[in-house]
C-alpha cells in the first residue's frame, strides 16, 4: 500500500474517531500534495509524498521556534503535536551508527 493510500485511510479513521488535530493535519498534507501535483505536474507517488511531508515538517519546525521565542507555549505545543503526526509518515531515519557503517 502506498503512503498516499495509507494517508487516505488515516483521514477516514480520524473522521470516525473525531480526532480533529490529526484530521486537519492530514487534510493540509493532502492539499499540499494536490497543489504540488497540479503546479509542477509531478506524478503522485511515495517520493512526492515524502517530499511534501518533509516540507510541512520544516515549516512547522520554524513555526515552533517562533512560537517558543514569543512565549506562546499553547501554539508551540499544538505545532509539536502536528510534527509528531507528520513524522509518522516518514521512513525511519538511520541512526548515526548505521550511517557510519
Amino acid at each position: 500500500m502506498s503512503l498516499i493510500e495509507q494517508m487516505g485511510k488515516d483521514i477516514v479513521t480520524a473522521m470516525k474517531e473525531k480526532d480533529q488535530l490529526k484530521l486537519s493535519v492530514l487534510r493540509m498534507v493532502k492539499g499540499a500534495i494536490q497543489l504540488e501535483n497540479i503546479n509542477n505536474k509531478k506524478e503522485l507517488n511515495d517520493e512526492l509524498f515524502i517530499d511534501v511531508v518533509s516540507k510541512q515538517i520544516k515549516q512547522r519546525n520554524e513555526s515552533y521556534e517562533e512560537f517558543s521565542k514569543a512565549g506562546r507555549s499553547d501554539l508551540a505545543d499544538k505545532v509539536a503535536s502536528e510534527i509528531e503526526i507528520l513524522k509518522g509518515y516518514l521512513p525511519e531515519q538511520l541512526s548515526s551508527e548505521e550511517v557510519n557503517k
